[in-house]
């Protein structure tokens, strides 16, 4: 069990990688505080769906996406099949891979959708924090 709390990690690519599982477990317990305390003041968002129908949100429009998964679903489980991280100049990080999303109600999952994801994320008060986000 992960537990989150006001400890920072130290700016390393182990620390990152707790964040990253940090936001799945927070994303599974469908707290959506504990996610955003990951996720910069900064933070941008987009979708690149084919044909270019994606959409593009800020740091309130990631919370309002998440409230609409976790009112939609009884439950949400995020798997991350593949994930490389690269650290740069110890300040700045890259995190990419492939995510099953799932929404579960009652016992079978409804819905389920892989998705690529590339972020950047920036040391911020001693933590790595997501500063933008791409999914396709």
């Amino acid at each position: 069990m992960f537990l989150i709390s006001g400890c920072s990690h130290p700016p390393s690519e182990e620390g990152l990688r707790t964040n990253v599982a940090e936001i799945q477990q927070a994303i599974s317990e469908r707290n959506n505080g504990d996610v955003m305390q990951h996720v910069s003041t900064l933070f941008f968002g987009r979708s690149e769906v084919a044909g270019g129908s994606g959409y593009r949100l800020d740091r309130k429009g990631l919370r309002k996406l998440l409230t609409g998964y976790f009112l939609r679903y009884q439950q949400l489980e995020v798997v991350i099949t593949s994930m490389e991280v690269e650290i740069h100049d110890g300040v700045e990080a890259t995190v990419s891979g492939k995510a099953l999303l799932l929404g579960i109600n009652n016992i079978l999952p409804e819905d389920g959708r892989v998705f690529n994801f590339d972020s950047t994320w920036l040391v911020e008060e001693g933590d790595w924090r997501v500063v933008e986000l791409t999914w396709r």
